[in-house]
């Protein structure tokens, strides 16, 4: 049961709501591990045997300079009001519409990852905000009734004979502010954002010079729209976020490959190029079968840039 527009009680669970449930189910016991773990030294701390999702959430708030401390803190405690405030709609049966319902499934994804929830339970929340299937399904006729063929929606083209309609909307432009920067990247795809000037979707203050160079020192130690409290934590959080903006690496595709495109591309901006590689083995798209020499990203580019100058798989520039 739940409560319409109108106040009136509906017969069923909405679906927004129904899956808002499912991810606060989710999160539940990974959070009441995460903090009673946390209290157990906590003198006079105490969270109750049977604490329900607000209850947990309570104690949170109740000890703020055990959960709360750090740069990520006050986003953490954000999030943390608003699954309370979520889960109070719900127990009320009050109806989320589907924006409703994304944020708080992405605010229970956000918690899980700041807690150190297993990866199961942050693909399982995540999942909840995949993009709904439009199914449409047409009344069933009366026996031996016809039915006319569904007409073509507003904008697009009637099917000819042996083909179909296309129903997918427009996509989505690029927008790009006075100085050219592109505002909208969360909307876009890998291809559209490589190598353009980039407002960082995270936090929309910092703007990439060439996507997605930097990326990882942004989300690691800047990114204003980022709640984990580690580096590694934080780069993590970008990536789940906003991972269709990198580009997936090709199959196969060697080191050498890898530096060629770059080099291609770079030369004969040496530092271009190491940069770009050493961006790149950070993204997952290159990777060291080992790191016997222990160098960081951009020493180890800069070594196979010499290497490949040096025995010719490069070729200078010019």
């Amino acid at each position: 049961m739940a409560l319409n527009a109108h106040g009136g009680l509906t017969g069923e669970e909405p679906p927004t709501n129904a899956r808002v449930r499912r991810a606060l189910n989710l999160l539940k016991p990974v959070l009441d591990a995460f903090i009673r773990q946390k209290l157990a030294g906590v003198p006079g701390a105490r969270v109750p045997r049977d604490a329900d999702l607000q209850g947990l959430l309570r104690a949170m708030l109740d000890n703020r300079g055990t959960f709360f401390s750090g740069r990520s803190g006050e986003a953490l405690k954000h999030n943390v009001n608003l699954l309370r405030g979520a889960r109070n709609w719900n127990a009320h049966d009050v109806v989320l519409d589907e924006r409703e319902a994304r944020q708080v499934i992405e605010t229970v994804a956000i918690v899980a990852e700041r807690i150190g929830a297993p990866h199961e339970v942050i693909a399982a929340t995540d999942a909840l905000n995949a993009p709904p299937q439009a199914l449409s399904v047409p009344p069933a006729a009366p026996s031996g009734a016809r039915v006319p063929p569904p007409s073509p929606p507003p904008g697009t083209a009637a099917a000819g004979a042996g083909g179909s309609s296309d129903r997918r909307p427009p996509r989505v432009q690029p927008r790009r502010d006075a100085a050219g920067v592109i505002v909208n990247a969360d909307e876009l795809t890998a291809d559209e954002v490589a190598l353009q000037r980039v407002l960082c979707p995270g936090c929309r203050e910092k703007v990439f010079e060439e996507w997605s160079a930097g990326w990882d020192a942004h989300a690691a130690h800047r990114c204003a729209g980022m709640t984990a409290d580690t580096t590694e934590e934080r780069k993590s959080e970008f990536r789940r976020r906003f991972g269709h903006l990198f580009r997936a690496p090709a199959r196969g595709e060697s080191q050498r490959a890898v530096m060629r495109h770059i080099w291609e591309r770079c030369c004969p901006d040496d530092e271009r190029a190491i940069r770009e590689y050493a961006d790149a083995e950070q993204r997952g798209e290159v990777r060291r079968t080992n790191n016997a020499s222990g160098l960081l990203p951009e020493g180890y580019a800069r070594a196979l840039l010499a290497d490949g100058l040096r025995k010719g798989w490069l070729r200078p520039c010019g």
